[in-house]
């Protein structure tokens, strides 16, 4: 991987980097606040890569953030590379700001179970971009009342809340802890790792048998500032979208009863759908994809954005297609080896904005080119847009496009 190539820093090699492979993982945490800070460098305590993911300043973190937690801003470089695209391959995500798949907001085992169902596309396609199987949310209800309610207006909410909490704190059933757990906090007590809190909303924790945590005006304002891409904030998967639909498009709503009688009953011969696609032009879906195929294999190539609500882009791509044909066979009919990739991005949906937000594209039909795998070019590819782009050998196999 070489980010520097989208306009991203050289990233630096950190302590954990060099651990085994067996043990080292890798982790982000989202949040630039005490909690998130604590987290990251707890998980750097104990040998993982650790990525703190803020909005914030740096001047605005936490001193207590050791220099191996590497910090990561939602948007990277100056194109605008998402964070999770950034880091590339992670074990879980730490979320101190949100909770995406709304097990928090739920109310019984019933909406436990429904908030599943309905967000069970966020987690797989974590699972399938960046091999991520932990999600971790640690906003807590006193977060989410003022998320609801507004700073001004939920004070008296917060603090009677965890009022009932700590003056109930017996009536809460007590969770066994997990397999290594005292080992893994003596490690992190060791390391000097601790998150203080003097008190909450109901007030100083020293005369309390039981306390809860309580919320944070700096983490409320990174939540609601932190960049978003449609419905979602930048760099998260959007939960609404699920692998293998059209972006933009919901999945059918389908009867339980009914879809086991069409299950059983004998199905006529259907004839498979064919989607048309060249040959000779690789498809762009994701930013993802733009780096592996593109960026990090340092190509040459000569990108088409377009979306599908674009008349003007049906209208193009044949001819696209028919000069990345002519490229390939060549004037005499042999293949050409110049290693220009002809390729077509689809801004439509969640990863077609992002991927637009990336390649700067405010505009359809545009053309991008990359030369090394680095951006050196980008118009607009209507009529007198001004922007030709010759492609091929100097001479009169060059096109211009």
């Amino acid at each position: 991987r070489t980010p520097s190539r989208l306009g991203v820093p050289p990233r630096r090699p950190s302590a954990a980097s060099a651990a085994s492979a067996a043990v080292a993982k890798r982790v982000v945490v989202a949040g630039g606040g005490d909690r998130a800070a604590f987290l990251a460098a707890a998980h750097a305590e104990l040998g993982r890569e650790a990525f703190l993911v803020t909005s914030r300043p740096r001047w605005a973190l936490p001193r207590s953030l050791p220099g191996s937690v590497e910090v990561v801003p939602p948007s990277v470089g100056t194109m605008g590379l998402p964070f999770a695209s950034y880091v590339g391959r992670f074990d879980a995500l730490v979320d101190t700001l949100g909770d995406e798949i709304g097990l928090g907001r739920s109310a019984d085992a019933k909406d436990s179970f429904d908030a599943l169902i309905q967000n069970g596309p966020f987690i797989a396609r974590l699972r399938e971009e960046h091999g991520c199987e932990s999600y971790v949310s640690t906003v807590t209800r006193s977060q989410q009342i003022v998320s609801r309610r507004g700073v001004l207006r939920a004070r008296g909410s917060v603090a009677r809340y965890q009022e009932e909490c700590e003056s109930n704190a017996g009536l809460f059933p007590t969770l066994p802890p997990p397999d290594s757990f005292g080992a893994t906090l003596q490690r992190v007590l060791d390391g000097g790792v601790v998150c203080r809190s003097g008190g909450n909303e109901a007030g100083p924790h020293a005369e309390k048998a039981a306390f809860v945590r309580g919320w944070s005006l700096g983490d409320s304002a990174e939540a609601k500032t932190w960049p978003r891409a449609g419905s979602a904030r930048y760099g998260f998967p959007e939960a609404g979208i699920s692998i293998g639909e059209s972006p933009g498009k919901a999945a059918p709503a389908t009867d339980l009863a009914a879809s086991t009688d069409a299950a059983t009953a004998p199905r006529r011969p259907q004839r498979p759908k064919v989607r048309v696609v060249s040959p000779h032009v690789t498809p762009i879906g994701s930013v993802a994809d733009l780096e592996r195929l593109i960026v990090g294999q340092r190509r040459r190539c000569v990108l088409l954005v377009t979306s599908g609500s674009c008349r003007r882009c049906h209208r193009l791509r044949p001819q696209f297609n028919r000069i990345a044909r002519a490229h390939a066979e060549g004037s005499d009919g042999e293949e050409e080896e110049d290693g220009v990739v002809f390729a077509q991005a689809d801004t439509s949906g969640p990863r077609g904005r992002q991927l637009a937000r990336v390649l700067d594209a405010d505009r359809v039909p545009s053309v991008v080119v990359f030369r090394d795998g680095r951006r050196v070019t980008a118009g607009g590819a209507g009529a007198g847009s001004g922007s030709s782009v010759v492609v091929g050998r100097p001479g009169p196999r060059g096109r211009q496009l």
